[in-house]
């Protein structure tokens, strides 16, 4: 009898992440443990607020707006609750917490939660702008400098707490799952945290080969940069290399064939455990026992092993090194001039361009002249956009950029104009982050 008694009746799976507090409330209702009073006077709550929402929505104006944009209301204030109900210790805590609390008050909770989860991730993409890999994939840098950048200049947290006004490209090895808004964005910026710390421990020369083996145009694809780079130093591992490497051979793949050979997914999974420790180990990342993330990331690799190894197709797999990567052969040092009527039209269309990706596909579409370049860097990029640009060119171009920006700094000066042109900025800055090519 108390088997049953304490058997618990909430279920679990029915209570959803991502609309928190509407799921929990509809379950709690189902079984009981929310009386019909109780209910009412929930929803009572719920209807109040958003007529106060409203209100402060149209600036005490109206208390009506259009039925979908208080459908939004409805559901950002309903986020807001969830998000302070999730710091319950259980869910019948988060229960007890609507039993007992007032909806305003945990509402009002849930916004300066949401206010702090803000500021944490907004620091969190600073760090990952400033410690980037570095990679010449448009999505990653779209990703960063572009979509994200735009979710927290637009981000209502009153008003469209569920939304995600930004975008986000670039693919995760382990995608974020049932969250929307602050919450999505946040555990998304966590996660990419986590691999980046991995991806910066190898040199950026090796990840160049790595992706350019991968595929030549790995640029304009959305690939997890990575998977692939753990994927590789796992099997440089296990093939008994000393140093930590990307750097495969074909051999490496026959010897793992003999050596794994009936080998089941659980004891491959265990023998890629252990590598990942004794990489962890010769980089120096201060855990070495692999996170909850890592772990997840194990666990896929583990399985595709399984599957190339009883199918022989390892090399779908582990991605083989071959020649050096090609380097960039100068394109815009003594290329055709656009005529002015040209100029003109591509300054309209980039300016016209909402992703960085589309930006560039236009540069390298149309521009073959390092003094059109010149023209459209002054008047259609700005930022980190600059940076995405200069990744396009040769270290001869680089260096010639560089000296026309210090010329043309020169001449502003003895003109009286001090203030220096953000394109001058910013090839000086990308030089010093890139020593070898300037």
């Amino acid at each position: 009898m108390n088997h049953i008694m304490n058997q618990p009746i909430i279920d679990e799976s029915s209570i959803k992440q991502d609309f928190y507090f509407q799921s929990i409330f509809q379950e709690a209702c189902n079984t009981n443990l929310i009386s019909e009073q109780e209910a009412k006077r929930i929803q009572m709550e719920l209807v109040t607020l958003m007529t106060k929402q409203v209100e402060r929505y149209t600036n005490d104006e109206s208390s009506s707006v259009p039925v979908e944009k208080a459908q939004e209301i409805l559901q950002s204030i309903c986020y807001g609750i969830g998000i302070q109900l999730k710091k319950s210790i259980d869910t019948n805590d988060s229960i007890n917490q609507l039993k007992k609390s007032n909806l305003s008050e945990l509402y009002i909770k849930g916004l300066l939660d949401m206010n702090s989860i803000y500021g944490k991730g907004k620091e969190l993409l600073e760090n990952l702008q400033h410690n980037r890999i570095k990679t010449e994939n448009i999505a990653y840098h779209d990703t960063l400098f572009v979509g994200i950048p735009k979710f927290f200049h637009d981000y209502n947290m009153e008003f469209g707490a569920h939304d995600n006004p930004g975008f986000v490209d670039y693919p995760l090895c382990n995608p974020v799952e049932h969250r929307l808004g602050i919450e999505f964005i946040y555990e998304y910026l966590i996660r990419l945290t986590e691999e980046n710390i991995f991806c910066k421990r190898f040199p950026a020369v090796e990840m160049e080969q790595l992706l350019y083996c991968y595929d030549k145009e790995s640029i304009h694809l959305l690939v997890n940069l990575y998977e692939l780079v753990i994927t590789n130093a796992l099997g440089c591992e296990l093939t008994g290399q000393i140093q930590p490497t990307l750097q495969m051979r074909p051999e490496d793949l026959i010897w793992m064939m003999h050596a794994f050979e009936g080998a089941t997914m659980e004891q491959l999974y265990q023998k890629l455990f252990e590598a990942y420790e004794a990489v962890a180990k010769k980089l120096f990342i201060k855990e070495e026992t692999p996170s909850w993330y890592t772990m997840q990331a194990l666990k896929m690799i583990a399985a595709r092993f399984a599957h190339n190894l009883n199918t022989g197709t390892l090399e779908q797999l582990f991605i083989i090194s071959k020649a050096k990567v090609e380097t960039r052969k100068s394109s815009y040092v003594q290329g055709k001039e656009l005529s002015d009527d040209e100029l003109r039209d591509i300054m309209e269309e980039l300016r016209e361009c909402y992703h960085l990706s589309d930006k560039l596909a236009l540069i390298k579409r149309s521009v073959r002249n390092l003094d059109d370049l010149i023209e459209l860097l002054k008047e259609c990029f700005f930022g980190e956009e600059l940076t995405a640009v200069y990744d396009l060119l040769n270290k001869e171009e680089l260096a010639i950029l560089h000296q026309r920006a210090e010329e043309e700094a020169g001449y502003e000066l003895e003109a009286g104009i001090t203030e220096k042109k953000e394109w001058h900025l910013q090839i000086v800055q990308y030089l010093e982050t890139h020593p070898g090519l300037a």
